[in-house]
């Protein structure tokens, strides 16, 4: 498209200007560099004005540059990088007695620790409210024994 353009004496700001495409996104694309572009949709309209105003088949610049942006989505899926944990995060074993056994991080028995605290918070206040109960029924059952005794005590009279 850089020819094309070239050819007929047409300067990126001029692209810029009659097309409102920014002119980073014309040197990207003159360029193929895909990583700073926009989003397919955004590309494939850009590319079709573009090569509609130099006269271009459009189609067939944007069906061309749709399979060079799908080749290059499918190869950045494909190629993940793996970084390495941290040391102290990384799971390490060590042979004791005989056997295999995993050596557990510093991260992790913290976070042990902190569920365990939890768990026993959770029981003390279960505690807390189960007493509660337990000391009001306590409460009504000797406000009904002294009524009773109060009751027996009196003469009704009858």
């Amino acid at each position: 498209m850089r020819l094309a353009r070239e050819a007929r004496g047409y300067t990126i700001e001029e692209i810029e200007e009659k097309l409102n495409i920014r002119s980073k996104y014309i040197v990207a694309l003159e360029e193929e560099d895909f990583d700073a572009l926009p989003g397919k949709a955004y590309v494939t309209g850009y590319v079709k004005n573009y090569a509609r105003f130099l006269s271009l088949d459009a189609e067939a610049i944007a069906a061309e540059m749709k399979g060079k942006l799908d080749a290059v989505d499918a190869m950045a899926i494909t190629t993940i990088e793996l970084s390495p944990l941290p040391e102290e995060e990384a799971p390490s074993v060590s042979i004791e007695q005989g056997i295999l056994a995993p050596k557990v991080s510093q991260s992790a028995k913290v976070a042990r620790e902190e569920r365990k605290r939890n768990r026993q918070s959770k029981r003390r206040e279960k505690n807390v409210h189960a007493n509660f109960g337990i000391l009001y029924f306590m409460l009504a059952l000797l406000l009904l024994m002294g009524l009773l005794a109060f009751i027996g005590t009196r003469n009704w009279g009858i």
